[in-house]
């Protein structure tokens, strides 16, 4: 069988009640493209990956993990199989809407791009409810040509609702493997290999209730792997310009603040809340000195979950 144009990367733990839904927004897309869906399974406990293997559809790839290293890990092993030249990445709960992957695909390729981002919506619905959604019509988009300023001064580039090359995924080397949620990395770090992004505005993504004890509610582990996200790049991020570099140091620092508010109720006058005003008027420059210090901020709180780092062996 010939390689597939489009592949869908789903990272999934413990998410048997939810991936019939998921799964069947996959197999519902539809268009001039040939698909593979593979699913990494992140050590679940719950028959998440027997009962995908069930299915029996031959386009169906379940990657199985005997350790549980977090979403971002999975995603990058995921792509890392992949075949085929685009890539589009789903969580395992969510429900991609009706004519999403086509109408994604004939923008990126339109417009030459090599990411497009997409919107979600939060839903009180489940996911089979929400199966016989349809992506708007009309939907505008914005195209821009410095992908990396335009990901860091515009809001809700988060969430897997992306679409890629799979040459700039392997260019900028998938997400950050030192944090444990993707959501802020993989957007960040595909708009700094990407000539073009596109900021698509339909909603591609339904998002449906949730029962509670998912990882999205860990405040302390999003702003743990957000500031990691922030530092990490400035360190890591080769030939960006000083307005970016500042822009990414402002990030980490308000991050940290954040955390340092709500977890420990810090005072206005504390020296957590004079730097962070300082940055944010861009009279404090983020040092690694600095940063290191802000790191210390996250240590010693339940619920933060460091991951073994990059070099994970799939």
């Amino acid at each position: 069988m010939a390689n597939p144009l489009v592949s869908f990367i789903v990272p999934v733990y413990n998410k048997s009640r939810a991936l019939e839904a998921t799964l069947a927004s996959l197999l519902g897309q539809s268009g001039p493209f040939d698909a593979e869906f593979i699913f990494v399974d992140d050590a679940s406990t719950d028959d998440s990956a027997a009962m995908l293997e069930r299915h029996g559809d031959p386009r169906i790839r379940v990657v199985r993990n005997a350790d549980n290293r977090g979403p971002a890990i999975r995603l990058n092993q995921g792509a890392r199989a992949a075949r085929g030249d685009f890539l589009q990445f789903v969580d395992g709960d969510d429900v991609l809407a009706r004519g999403a992957t086509s109408e994604m695909l004939r923008i990126l390729r339109q417009e030459d791009a090599d990411v497009i981002y997409g919107k979600w919506r939060m839903t009180q619905m489940r996911g089979d409810e929400l199966l016989g959604e349809t992506l708007a019509p009309g939907a505008g988009y914005t195209v821009s040509e410095k992908p990396l300023h335009y990901v860091l001064t515009h809001s809700r580039i988060v969430r897997m609702v992306a679409m890629t090359t799979c040459a700039c995924f392997e260019a900028s080397g998938g997400c950050d493997e030192e944090v444990f949620v993707q959501d802020e990395s993989l957007p960040l770090r595909l708009a700094w290999k990407a000539r073009r992004f596109v900021d698509f505005s339909g909603e591609v993504v339904l998002v449906p209730a949730h029962d509670g004890g998912n990882l999205s509610r860990n405040k302390v582990q999003q702003h743990h792997d957000g500031f990691c996200v922030f530092r990490n790049a400035l360190a890591q991020m080769s030939g960006i310009d000083e307005e970016c570099r500042k822009l990414l140091g402002q990030k980490a620092v308000s991050i940290a603040w954040k955390h340092y508010r709500r977890t420990m109720k810090g005072s206005l006058a504390s020296k957590v809340f004079i730097g962070y005003l300082l940055s944010k008027a861009g009279l404090l420059p983020a040092t690694d000195e600095r940063l290191a210090k802000l790191d210390r901020l996250f240590d010693g709180y339940r619920g933060r979950i460091r991951t073994p780092g990059p070099g994970t062996k799939p």
